[in-house]
């Protein structure tokens, strides 16, 4: 579950970063669109983002 304060804004902001190739931002983008909480949950964004992760972590 996301924290309280958790926004769709700072999600994003994650995901950017994610974007550029960080494995961590990956796999929390991952676990926080799983779980949703406030901003409900994307379990098709969650597998792309934990997908990419190990993607990465494998190489």
């Amino acid at each position: 579950m996301l924290p309280n304060n958790m926004s769709a804004c700072k999600l994003d902001e994650i995901e950017k970063e994610a974007e550029q190739g960080d494995v961590e931002l990956q796999n929390r983008s991952g676990k926080l669109s799983y779980f949703g909480g406030q901003i409900g949950k994307d379990v098709k964004k969650a597998v792309k983002w934990l997908e990419k992760a190990a993607h990465q972590e494998a190489e």
